[in-house]
């Protein structure tokens, strides 16, 4: 009866173990999106270290009034997601560097960032998180203006 109980147990433990790791091995997903709240057609310039394949792909141009893009990325790594990316103003040229990102420490999903960088003057850039998920899954929302 004692051996039975022990490996009883000890199969609990086992799959209490591979139950845990599984969860936190599991890949995270960005959403991306972009808005142009500029009085220009803003263009994509290049997008770099993406933990993932962007999808659809960025979209060439974004047309302006308030038009947005949607991209999302899982991220193939089940500790962090993330990339960097730049979309330029036709008019005067001046662009935005955008870099979302989120990581784990532990097992526990940090808050992501949302970094937005102008240029120059002639430009402004925004980006805040939104629905942020303690799987792994959250928004990035950028903006130019």
């Amino acid at each position: 009866m004692k051996q039975i109980l022990r490996r009883t147990l000890l199969g609990l433990a086992a799959m209490t173990t591979m139950a845990v790791a599984t969860t936190s091995a599991m890949a995270a997903t960005m959403t991306v999106y972009v808005k142009n709240d500029t009085t220009s057609t803003v263009e994509f310039q290049a997008g770099g270290g993406f933990q993932g394949v962007p999808s659809p792909s960025f979209p060439t141009t974004i047309i302006p009034s308030g038009t947005t893009a949607a991209i999302s990325v899982t991220s193939p790594y089940p500790t962090s997601t993330g990339g960097s990316f730049y979309y330029r103003r036709q008019d005067n040229l001046k662009r935005c560097f955008f870099v979302p990102s989120r990581t784990m420490s532990g097992s526990v999903w940090n808050w992501p960032t949302t970094n937005a960088t102008p240029s120059a003057t002639g430009v402004n850039c925004s980006g805040t998180a939104s629905n942020v998920s303690s799987n792994g899954d959250w928004t990035a929302n950028f903006r130019i203006y």
